[in-house]
């Protein structure tokens, strides 16, 4: 009995001076010209890091905010050096970016102790920090309106802020791996009726930890779980490491119950959103929403019923011709046909606008701040 108690105390610490060298080895510094805060109504301060664009190629029109997904930071917008990602060659094509880190994320923090520090939701993000983070871009730049592009959950938000108050003073709109509907994968992923009654005894969700004791089994991709957001053996195995283990943030147990709600209503997104039905307003200037072939998370069947909500909307594949298919995370970076998505996403960007149908909602103040709460 002795001696198989040694063994597994033997193999547990090599596993642990295993997965803390590999959690060592894959960090790197996601570095940014400049970080600004942007005060929420609430009392937040959201983190804004600012990436100057390359000199030559004409300006883009307007800022452009990089929103990331769940459980994401900054980290997932800016890889390692020579890491090939959407943000560098939006950059080198001459935008001026803003990437957030939402409330909850990253170097974003509550203004006080007063302010609960995991007591938000999803809605919260919709009400608040979409109003705050695109008020202070226009307030630092001078422009009179500014572009979204969201990854995964950072569309959605864009999609709830739409849906409560209209376009405001988002102009251009795209879209990388955001969900209409949360299907299997949602529930192969979290087991949502297991999870949510759980959740409901602990504020905040920590994976981090999670990943970084795994991170062995990260390493060959041998963890099924993290096949649903990246496909580590076909990437860059530092970033993909790097990602999972140090990228993956601590959140709100509310948000996740959020979700769980309104996969259990159904699995669309926009129940219990707003007390309006669709459709509903698209940015005057378009909405584009991307998705790749091999992206679990947002699967072809859960993006293309975006025209039932949005009916202005543009849903396009952006796996490139003859090129590998995108899984979740690395429609962002990782895989050199990233820069496919960005040629994309640039020229949705600077290309012609194509306005809507009017409605009351699209009519409204161009304030960024919220319209109404219904």
């Amino acid at each position: 009995m002795t001696t198989i108690l040694i063994a597994l105390a033997a193999l547990a610490l090599t596993w642990l001076l295993a997965a803390t060298a590999l959690s060592v080895w894959s960090w790197w510094h996601p570095k940014a010209d400049v970080v600004h805060f942007a005060r929420t109504a609430d009392g937040w301060n959201l983190a804004l890091h600012e990436i100057r664009p390359a000199p030559g190629p004409s300006p883009s029109p307007r800022p452009v905010i990089l929103c990331h997904g769940i459980l994401m930071s900054r980290a997932c917008w800016l890889p390692p050096d020579g890491v090939p990602s959407v943000a560098e060659a939006l950059r080198r094509r001459g935008h001026h970016l803003w990437i957030v880190e939402l409330r909850g994320s990253g170097l974003s923090h509550p203004t006080s102790r007063d302010v609960d520090r995991w007591g938000y939701g999803f809605l919260e993000y919709a009400d608040h920090d979409v109003a705050a983070i695109a008020g202070e871009v226009m307030r630092r730049t001078g422009a009179s309106s500014v572009d979204w592009v969201g990854h995964s959950m950072g569309g959605l938000v864009g999609y709830a802020h739409l849906a409560r108050h209209g376009p405001g003073s988002i102009r251009k709109m795209v879209t990388l791996g955001s969900p209409i509907l949360l299907g299997r994968a949602f529930n192969r992923l979290l087991a949502p009726s297991i999870a949510a009654n759980f959740l409901r005894w602990i504020r905040s969700l920590d994976l981090s930890r999670l990943c970084r004791v795994t991170a062995p089994t990260l390493l060959w991709g041998g963890a099924p779980w993290v096949e649903q957001f990246i496909h580590v053996k076909e990437m860059d195995r530092r970033f993909a490491m790097g990602l999972m283990t140090w990228g993956v943030q601590r959140t709100s147990s509310k948000l996740f119950q959020d979700f769980f709600e309104r996969q259990a209503a159904s699995g669309a997104i926009f129940e219990k959103v707003t007390s309006e039905p669709p459709p509903y307003p698209a940015p005057p200037g378009g909405l584009l929403a991307l998705y790749g072939g091999r992206d679990y998370m947002a699967p072809a069947r859960s993006v293309v019923r975006l025209p039932e909500w949005f009916p202005a909307a543009q849903v396009e594949s952006v796996d490139p011709p003859g090129g590998r298919p995108f899984g979740h995370l690395d429609l962002l970076a990782g895989p050199k046909e990233v820069e496919h998505v960005a040629e994309r996403i640039d020229r949705f960007l600077r290309g012609t606008e194509v306005s809507s149908s009017e409605s009351p909602r699209q009519a409204e103040s161009n304030s960024p701040l919220p319209a109404r709460v219904p």
